[in-house]
């Protein structure tokens, strides 16, 4: 089955000169924020948006919405209206929630690994979910698991994948924080913008 156009999602900072006020991110702190769409199908950056160190990661994901695409990304993005946004943009998401999320499981689905993958995970369910503070009480699909001490709860409406590909399609949301250690470290940015 093809997964669609996947894109991770994130921001990072780049210090930039004291003069720069319009990126003043803390008191005598200036840096830009720069989003980046970076597209898993290809390995490319595919959007990109300079704000000031304060600027907003839901409002660039928000204007970078393209249908039928899937957005992954970690936990700064969880926000309901976001959520619901995506939904309207007639596109997809799979997101890391935190922990103290308050829910309601409609209905437990199967869990779907494969035999190799079952002695990496531990604890893993599928479930659809009602979130208690989502003011539009949509449901949504959660998939918990734990691998070593770490336990991380996924959300998405992507219903058709396994529970596997979803937890997959998390695990590649990594390549976006290489992205940046290239583009900070490799290719010098920090010292380029600053």
């Amino acid at each position: 089955m093809a997964l669609g156009t996947l894109y991770c999602i994130d921001g990072s900072l780049f210090p930039v000169l004291n003069s720069m006020l319009w990126a003043e991110y803390r008191q005598n702190c200036k840096a830009v924020r720069l989003h980046l769409c970076f597209e898993l199908n290809r390995m490319i950056a595919a959007d990109i948006i300079v704000g000031s160190g304060n600027s907003s990661e839901r409002d660039a994901l928000r204007a970078m919405l393209k249908a039928s695409v899937t957005y992954i990304a970690d936990r700064g993005y969880q926000c309901f209206q976001l959520f619901h946004d995506i939904g309207i943009a007639q596109a997809y998401f799979v997101i890391r929630v935190k922990h103290n999320l308050q829910y309601t499981i409609e209905t437990a689905l199967m869990v779907d690994l494969p035999q190799k993958c079952q002695i990496v995970f531990r604890e893993v369910s599928d479930q659809m979910v009602l979130c208690a503070n989502d003011p539009h009480k949509q449901t949504y699909r959660l998939v918990k698991f734990c691998v070593g001490s770490e336990c991380f709860l996924i959300m998405t409406n992507r219903l058709e994948l396994s529970t596997f590909q979803v937890i997959l399609l998390y695990a590649y949301r990594w390549q976006i924080e290489l992205m940046f250690r290239f583009l900070k470290r490799t290719m010098n940015g920090i010292h380029i913008i600053a």
